[in-house]
């Protein structure tokens, strides 16, 4: 009988006008999205490739030139471009570029990467100088956002299972088919159940393979099993949502309401868990923690650098105590003026030390509380696990930021312990010049992520079907 009902329950489905109109509005919006996503992807990919392209060919330059001066060919160089001195070379001809490339799944989540910059040039400068976003864009189109597959699934996809589902009991009561229904062998809560999934699972079966068709449209390496993975469970978390929406379809049909009741009803959580949660949720957040400004950061960088400016011979004072070797070398003469220039930005970096950690320290406040209020809603429970498995969420870069901290370090001692010991650089330190390369995020620490997510969603839904499963009978009661 379990069999019959599924069955009969798909074909009144399949006459249905909305489900083409809904399917359809689905489709379209989710290949806009899948186009939108894409071109914003390559946009990037393609800044990358010219980025590459002109460290390559500076670099290149650099090696055929220092080739040259160490055949003793005769050449004229500029002081201010030699690339045989380590403070030239490591504050500007030699830099590198250090590129947060794309996510796995980022033409599925654009998140905040339009407006969150993608790489940096690399110097011996202080680093709170690089994180610029140079891209020009419309501020109007970056306030409002791009519409991803992420916003499609996000906003779309429980209005779709709630329309298809939220009359299921109270439409045939009101038709005056429901006693007929009943009147077969079956339980009238095996009834609402059938009915309830049938159109849940065709609302989730048709987001998970839109998903899939946007992945092989928009170039996902599905092939890569860590990319398969993220790809997983980014289906997995469209399940769960699914389930939560469906779980809360099923709470609001076991009660006796009308047609009318239970769309006003449903509409009113859709519009609690997707649009006013998240805008509480929002205005907390910059309230309580509001988001440090780097203009004002490097403004006070620059302060602090006119201040160790003025204090020049304290400056170089304290260097040389840290630096005994090179103070035993440099005997009694005029320090050398690259030199001077790293002791200066030693002394202006010793003040801001402070700065930096409140800077750091303010910005971490801000994800732990945007990751804990993230618990408020399953809307954004889901947005921050989607951005997360794209690598387009905010943890990303922030990791970013901190990978380009130690890159930073190492990339200053690179070049400043030559400085220091009066080397001149050669073809072969070219050869060896540090690079930067992003390193992903273990599944392992992704998983650790949405875990308290997950559970919210598992216990909400398993509450709404416990609610429902008391009320399933009088529901159902011609």
């Amino acid at each position: 009988m379990r069999l019959s009902l599924w069955s009969f329950e798909w074909r009144l489905l399949r006459r249905e006008p909305l489900i083409v109109v809904l399917t359809a509005l689905l489709v379209v919006l989710g290949a806009y999205a899948s186009v939108t996503g894409s071109r914003f992807v390559r946009a990037q990919e393609q800044t990358i490739e010219e980025l590459a392209l002109e460290e390559r060919s500076r670099l290149d330059s650099l090696r055929t030139l220092m080739a040259r001066l160490e055949r003793g060919e005769s050449l004229a160089v500029s002081p201010f471009a030699d690339p045989r001195s380590p403070a030239v070379a490591g504050r500007q001809v030699a830099s590198r570029y250090t590129v947060l490339p794309p996510g796995p799944l980022a033409p599925l989540a654009i998140g905040q990467r339009d407006v969150q910059p993608f790489w940096a040039l690399i110097s011996t400068r202080t680093k709170q100088t690089f994180f610029v976003n140079d891209e020009i864009d419309n501020p109007v189109a970056l306030l409002a956002g791009r519409i991803d597959l992420a916003f499609v699934v996000l906003v779309l996809y429980p209005l779709f299972i709630l329309a298809l589902t939220f009359d299921v009991v109270a439409g045939e009561r009101e038709r005056g088919t429901l006693g007929l229904v009943l009147s077969q062998p079956v339980a009238p809560s095996q009834v609402l159940t059938t009915k309830l999934l049938v159109r849940a699972l065709v609302a989730v079966l048709l987001t998970v393979a839109l998903s899939v068709a946007a992945a092989l449209a928009t170039g996902v390496a599905l092939s890569d099993p860590t990319v398969l993975t993220r790809f997983a469970l980014w289906c997995g978390m469209l399940l769960l949502y699914g389930a939560f929406w469906f779980a809360a379809a099923l709470a609001v049909n076991a009660r006796r309401l009308s047609s009318a009741a239970s769309a006003v009803t449903l509409l009113g959580v859709w519009l609690v868990v997707v649009v006013i949660l998240p805008a509480v949720s929002a205005a907390i957040i910059s309230v309580t923690y509001p988001a440090p400004s780097r203009l004002a950061l490097t403004t006070r960088l620059r302060e602090a650098t006119d201040a160790a400016a003025q204090q020049r011979q304290d400056a170089l004072a304290a260097f040389m105590a840290e630096h005994p070797t090179y103070a035993a070398d440099a005997g009694a003469g005029a320090p050398d003026p690259n030199v001077m220039a790293v002791a200066l930005q030693d002394a202006a970096e010793r003040m801001m030390a402070p700065r930096y950690a409140e800077f750091d320290a303010a910005l971490d406040a801000q994800r732990v509380a945007a990751d804990r209020l993230r618990l408020m809603s399953p809307a954004l429970v889901l947005q921050g696990a989607l951005l997360d498995l794209a690598g387009s969420g905010e943890a990303r870069f922030r990791d970013y930021e901190r990978q380009f901290d130690r890159f930073h370090s190492e990339w200053r001692a690179f070049f400043n312990d030559r400085l220091l010991g009066r080397q001149a650089l050669t073809a072969q330190d070219y050869a060896n010049i540090p690079s930067f390369t992003y390193r992903e995020p273990t599944v392992g620490a992704l998983v650790s992520r949405l875990l308290p997510g997950v559970l919210l969603l598992l216990v909400l839904t398993v509450a709404l079907i416990w609610n429902a499963r008391a009320r399933m009978h009088r529901a159902t009661l011609a």
